[in-house]
Formats: structure tokens, C-alpha cells, sequence
């Protein structure tokens, strides 16, 4: 798959890449006031979307985690919080269950970076219910039809009471261990998504399975977070269009380990949402609020 994706980011004419690239990087910036910002503190938990994997040059305190200094979390110091502020202690593989328990024996559970000092928490949590690996190897040789056993097997996981129970203790328990923050979830991108210009990437079933399981994903995370019915949390929709066909191949990883992540420049537009919610939140982190 690693090599498909690839071949498209590189089939792009120069000028049209250079365009996507510049159209994902041009924004304006939601700024924290200065005096906010210098006691607003952040800790970006979750998954490898969070830690940044696939984007390289990973902290060298472990090397499972993959945490990158581009990963979305880091990338609201665009946005006015020092760097020294923001923890990223989100790590590749983790699912619901490793916010509280230890995943990796040099790495403590996730929940012990958050007290009442943390103001702002940021989450991408729940996709890896699955192993995607395993799936897109499933696609590739044409068993993951709507009608496979791989297909239903996977969706009848996400839509039971079980997958949605495990998300809803994630959020109370990043809500017990930082009284004082707000908690926003970001929701996932999607990766794949025909076009009339590119209208399959890989294959068909594949596509539809990446799209199709990134929209459940993200809709069992809208409806437990509804049904919490909770002030502190806020949910953060993921960019549009930043697919690998939208994007020429530049809005995801196409190489290595992580095939399918979001880049950088993906990463810069989650910090813009996320910041864009904290301003919108009263125009104030919640400690300047209480």
C-alpha cells in the first residue's frame, strides 16, 4: 500500500503540488493572548495521530511512542502557548484503555501527566480498536468486501456497548486526574476518499473500508460525547479535504510505517481547529475563567 500511495504523491505535477502545498499551509492564526498563554498549560494525549508518527524526528525518550515535535499538540506554540507549556505524552498503538494503564514498561500511563495545574487537554483516541495493518493486508487481497467476515467482525466491535463504554471512562478519567482543564477531542481525518480525479487510491473495498471505518470511529466518539452531555469537553472536526487525492499525496504519510497519517501540514490545520476552539471557548483557557 506504502508503494501505491507513494507513486501517486509522486505523479503530481510540480506546480500543482507546490499550489496544494502552499493552500494547506496559508492560514491565519487564532492567537492566545501573551498573558493567557504564559499560564495556560496543555497535554496532548491519544494515539499515534496525536504523537505525530510518520513525521520524523521522534523524541529520543522513547522509541515506541513516536512523539514528533510537528505533532499537532507542539504545533499550537504557532498559536501562542510556549513550548515549555505543552506536554505531548501520546504514543503510537495506544487505545482507550492506555490512558490509564501503562502501555510500553519505559513509559508511564498517560494519566499521570495531568494535575490540577493542566488547562488544556488534546485527544485522538479510538481507532486503534483494530489493527489497520492487518486490514489494509486483508484489502489488498480482497477480503475486507462489505460482505467479509473481516468487515463485519470490525464494525460489529465499534458499534457495541463495549468500544463506546471504553471511550466514555478515557474522557472521565482525563477529566478526575485535571479538574481544571478542558478537554478537546479531535476528531480523525480521513485518509482515502474517491474522486472523480483520482477515484481509487488503492482499491475499492479498501477505500470504502478506510473511509467507512474513519466515519464510524468518529461518529461513536460524537455520540458518546453527546450522551455524556459533559461542559468540559469540546469536539474538534477534523480538516476537510485533506485526503490524499485532494491533496496530491501531500495531506498524508505515504512511506514507511505509518502509511496514511497525516503530515505536517495536516497536523498545522488540527493545531488551527484546536486553537480556533479554545478562543471560541469564552476567549479564555478555563483557568483565566474561573
Amino acid at each position: 500500500m506504502g508503494e501505491r500511495l507513494e507513486t501517486l504523491a509522486k505523479r503530481g505535477v510540480a506546480t500543482i503540488a507546490a499550489l496544494a502545498s502552499l493552500a494547506l499551509s496559508a492560514s491565519s492564526h487564532p492567537s492566545i493572548s501573551p498573558e493567557q498563554a504564559k499560564h495556560t498549560y496543555v497535554v496532548g494525549m491519544g494515539d499515534s495521530v496525536a504523537s505525530g508518527a510518520g513525521l520524523g524526528n521522534y523524541d529520543d525518550t522513547t522509541t515506541e511512542c513516536r512523539r514528533s515535535p510537528e505533532a499537532y499538540a507542539r504545533q499550537l506554540e504557532a498559536f501562542g502557548i510556549p513550548p515549555g507549556n505543552i506536554t505531548l505524552v501520546a504514543c503510537r498503538g495506544a487505545g482507550p484503555e492506555h490512558i490509564s494503564n501503562q502501555q510500553f514498561d519505559d513509559q508511564p500511563p498517560q494519566i499521570n501527566a495531568l494535575s490540577p495545574e493542566t488547562d488544556i487537554v488534546t485527544l485522538t483516541l479510538g481507532a486503534n480498536m483494530i489493527d489497520l495493518n492487518v486490514v489494509f493486508d486483508a484489502c489488498l487481497h480482497e477480503r475486507c468486501g462489505t460482505r467479509s467476515e473481516m468487515y463485519i467482525d470490525v464494525f460489529r466491535r465499534l458499534y457495541s456497548d463495549e468500544y463506546r463504554q471504553s471511550l466514555e471512562q478515557a474522557y472521565r478519567a482525563i477529566l478526575e486526574h485535571a479538574p481544571n482543564a478542558q478537554l478537546y477531542i479531535n476528531l480523525y481525518t480521513t485518509p482515502i476518499q474517491p474522486r472523480d480525479i483520482c477515484p481509487t487510491i488503492i482499491n475499492n473495498d479498501t477505500n470504502h473500508f478506510v473511509a467507512s471505518f474513519i466515519e464510524t470511529v468518529n461518529q461513536a466518539i460524537r455520540d458518546v460525547v453527546a450522551s455524556m452531555r459533559e461542559p468540559r469537553i469540546t469536539l474538534v472536526e477534523p480538516p476537510k479535504n485533506v485526503d490524499a487525492c485532494a491533496t496530491f499525496g501531500l495531506g498524508v504519510v505515504t512511506g514507511g510505517d505509518d502509511v496514511g497519517h497525516p503530515t505536517t501540514h495536516v497536523h498545522h490545520q488540527i493545531a488551527k481547529a484546536t486553537a480556533e476552539a479554545i478562543l471560541h471557548d469564552n476567549n479564555a483557557p478555563p483557568k483565566a475563567r474561573t
